[in-house]
């Protein structure tokens, strides 16, 4: 079938569920909550940091993006309720269109499309693994084949990035958990100290909080936890393995 083909001004918007760290409200300190609902939305082209666009490839006179592009740091994200890692949300967030066409290139890689026609979904940073619950707008005349070799390419991408980007997880959280082990030591040193004043203990508490939320304990939260964790070198080999077949007559039209 043929599918749109993204452009930098297409937008996403979404829901996308990550750990947070509810704001304080006295006596209490602040309290961790898994999973919590953010809205969140950005075109792809994003701020241009790490967006794949092309600057000779046009579609509809606006850039055309390459499978695996990232929309990168600065995503909308709504926190329903507050969040107090919200602004680290804003600058660890990824959202990668995985989808591509591989027998249309733009300047020598697969072209990202809408694997609904004219709707697509990305990839998000998400909590524990990256995932789709959002929807990409690809209205356009500009269509690009897409077949089954193409979706069972994009799925193999989407299963390496899931799967690393759980692993650095893990391993992120591991190395956190003895900075914070080193951090809880200190404060059983000063904790005389800490209890003999109550706003420092809220203060010390509120840190204890803090420090459980990204580290797995009673909630962990992963900086790592992004889509495009798998990098281009995976990206690159599944291109190369695709271009290999649409050169050697492909199974599928």
């Amino acid at each position: 079938m043929h599918c749109s083909i993204h452009t930098n001004i297409h937008p996403m918007v979404g829901v996308d569920l990550h750990n947070a760290v509810l704001p304080a409200v006295p006596p209490a300190p602040p309290l961790p909550a898994p999973f919590m609902p953010h809205i969140v939305a950005q075109v792809l082209g994003g701020l241009n940091i790490t967006a794949a666009t092309t600057k000779t490839v046009f579609s509809h006179n606006f850039f055309t993006l390459q499978r695996g592009s990232d929309i990168g740091p600065f995503i909308g994200h709504v926190p329903l309720p507050a969040n107090i890692l919200f602004p680290l949300l804003i600058l660890t967030s990824g959202s990668i269109s995985e989808f591509g066409a591989f027998s249309v290139l733009s300047e020598g890689k697969a072209v990202a499309i809408a694997p609904l026609i004219y709707v697509g979904f990305n990839y998000n940073c998400y909590d524990p693994v990256p995932w789709n619950t959002n929807l990409v707008i690809a209205p356009g005349t500009n269509m690009a084949g897409f077949n089954m070799a193409d979706f069972c390419a994009s799925l193999v991408s989407i299963a390496f990035d899931l799967a690393l980007s759980f692993a650095a997880g893990k391993v992120a959280k591991g190395l956190a958990g003895q900075i914070a082990s080193k951090v809880s030591l200190g404060n059983a040193v000063l904790d005389p100290f800490v209890r003999s004043i109550n706003t420092s203990q809220f203060l010390g508490e509120a840190l204890e909080a803090t420090i459980g939320a990204f580290t797995g304990s009673p909630v962990g939260y992963s900086f790592t936890s992004l889509p495009g964790f798998a990098g281009n070198e995976t990206d690159s080999l599944i291109d190369t393995v695709m271009n290999e077949y649409y050169q050697d007559g492909p199974l599928f039209n």
